[in-house]
């Protein structure tokens, strides 16, 4: 692609520090026009009061940081569970991406119950999107699922049947390609069946061999091939990096227990470094 291509980076910022001041500092001194919110100061930054997410949201202004989605835990709950909590912390979270000027809210597909099958929650999984699609559509905004290990679209052909079934509807997907590399999918046949109903990318990879999240370029989740073809493909939503190459804060309310990997150290350093591998691999593309 002549080496060039234009892309808009953004990143969840929370791995940086658990100190919001201090996750909107780093984002500047690291070169981020937008952030991916997720936690701050302890909590999600959804279940923060309205004063408080204001606040959030002057300092990110003041720093020229725009919002490129709220990267909220809707879906994060049981496939078996009473929805209507979940339900009503979702629309919470649609009026904290209106504070927040972000269009985007990422999904989940609810986590499997022990012992089940995927398939047996195909229908409540895609009730229960479409319940919260037609809510975003009539707020302006557009859920964005994303792929994770142990919910219902966890691989790429529940993915589609998800899309598929959504089609129209404010709803599309985001493809993380350490999640699919983790779940045992080829990325890029993971790719060519959603690709058209993409309009989000988190941005980490993986090793088959061990599951561990290393810096894009260094695993196994063909990043460099599926970016390229991306973007000759006309893609121009964003590449928001989600490291996980340390332990963070928030990390323990908004992953279920099995999902331990990473190490402790500087949030910061890991980000930059995390940053600075995708940069030189989309100066390649």
């Amino acid at each position: 692609m002549g080496g060039f291509v234009e892309y808009k980076l953004s990143g969840f910022i929370d791995e940086i520090a658990p100190d919001f001041a201090a996750q909107v500092s780093a984002a500047g001194r690291l070169g981020l026009k937008w952030a991916e919110l997720r936690g701050a100061d302890g909590r999600f930054i959804g279940d923060w009061p309205e004063e408080r997410q204001r606040e959030m949201r002057k300092r990110l202004d003041e720093r020229g940081i725009g919002v490129a989605c709220l990267a909220s835990p809707a879906g994060k709950t049981p496939a078996g569970a009473d929805f209507e909590p979940a339900w009503e912390r979702f629309a919470r979270y649609c009026e904290c991406a209106h504070i927040m000027g972000a269009r985007l809210v990422r999904v989940f597909s609810f986590y499997i119950p022990e012992g089940r099958k995927a398939d047996e929650y195909e229908g409540l999984a895609i009730e229960r999107l479409g319940r919260m699609a037609d809510y975003a559509e009539k707020e302006g905004l557009l859920i964005a699922h994303e792929n994770e290990k142990g919910i219902y679209g966890d691989t790429a052909s529940r993915c589609l049947r998800l899309a598929e079934a959504l089609r129209g509807r404010a709803f599309t997907l985001v493809f993380d390609f350490a999640n699919f590399v983790q779940c045992g999918e080829d990325t890029r046949e993971a790719w060519r069946l959603l690709g058209r109903y993409t309009a989000h990318f988190h941005m980490k990879d993986a090793l088959r061999a061990t599951g561990g999240c290393v810096p894009c370029g260094e695993g196994d989740g063909n990043v460099a091939e599926i970016l390229r073809e991306a973007y000759g493909a006309g893609y121009g939503g964003f590449l928001s990096l989600e490291p996980h190459l340390v332990n963070f804060a928030m990390r323990r309310q908004l992953e279920r227990a099995d999902a331990g990997e990473g190490e402790e150290g500087d949030g910061e350093a890991a980000f930059a470094a995390a940053a600075a591998a995708l940069r030189a691999l989309l100066a390649g593309l």
